[in-house]
C-alpha cells in the first residue's frame, strides 16, 4: 500500500502543483527533502517514486502561485472573520489539528506570521503549507469547502492595506489659507 504522498503526487501534478513529502510528528512537519521551495513537477513526480511511504504532503506557497490564510484555531468565527477580512474563497481545508486553511491565488504576499498578534492567523505566501489528504499524528488534513478543480481560478487575497498618504501641497497642507 502506498502512502498519501505518492498516491496524491500525481493528482495535484495533474492541476499543475508541484508537491513533496512531508513527515509529520507530533506538531512538528518536517519536508523530507532539501530544496523543497524550489522543485518543479518532474522532481516532484520523481519523489513519489522515492518516498512512496510518506502520508503527508508539501507544497511551496510562492512557486506554486497560492497564498494560504492559515487559521490556527478551530473555531470558525475566527475563519469566517478571515474570510469577510480577505475575501471568499471556494477552497478551505480543516487541518489535521481541526484548524482552517482558506486557500487564494498568490498576489505578492509574502509569508506574515500573526501580523496582528491578538488573532491566531498567518498569512502564508511564501515557505510551505501542508496539503490534503495528509495524514498526521492528530488527524487527516481534508478538504471542507471546493475540490482541487477550484485551484486553477482561486481569487487573490483582498488586501487592505492603508491608502497611500496624499502629499502636502501649499493647496491642502493645514493652517494654509
Amino acid at each position: 500500500m502506498s502512502g498519501v504522498f505518492a498516491e496524491w503526487q500525481p493528482v495535484y501534478a495533474e492541476h499543475g502543483i508541484a508537491t513533496f513529502p512531508v513527515s509529520i510528528v507530533g506538531k512538528d512537519k518536517k519536508p523530507a527533502v532539501k530544496g523543497y521551495l524550489k522543485l518543479g513537477s518532474k522532481v516532484s513526480g520523481q519523489l513519489a517514486i522515492k518516498f512512496p511511504g510518506h502520508d503527508a504532503i508539501g507544497l511551496a506557497c510562492k512557486r506554486n502561485k497560492i497564498t494560504v490564510l492559515d487559521v490556527d484555531t478551530t473555531d470558525e468565527r475566527v475563519l469566517a472573520d478571515g474570510l469577510a477580512k480577505h475575501g471568499p474563497t471556494p477552497f478551505i481545508v480543516r487541518s489535521g489539528s481541526g484548524n482552517f486553511q482558506a486557500w487564494y491565488r498568490r498576489n505578492g504576499e509574502g509569508r506574515r506570521i500573526r501580523p496582528d498578534p491578538a488573532v491566531p492567523v498567518d498569512i502564508l505566501g511564501d515557505g510551505y503549507v501542508v496539503a490534503p489528504p495528509s495524514r498526521g499524528s492528530r488527524g487527516i488534513y481534508e478538504i471542507i469547502a471546493g475540490k482541487l478543480d477550484d485551484l486553477g481560478g482561486l481569487p487573490v487575497m483582498r488586501s487592505l492595506q492603508v491608502a497611500a498618504p496624499i502629499p502636502l501641497t501649499n493647496d491642502n497642507a493645514p493652517g494654509v489659507d
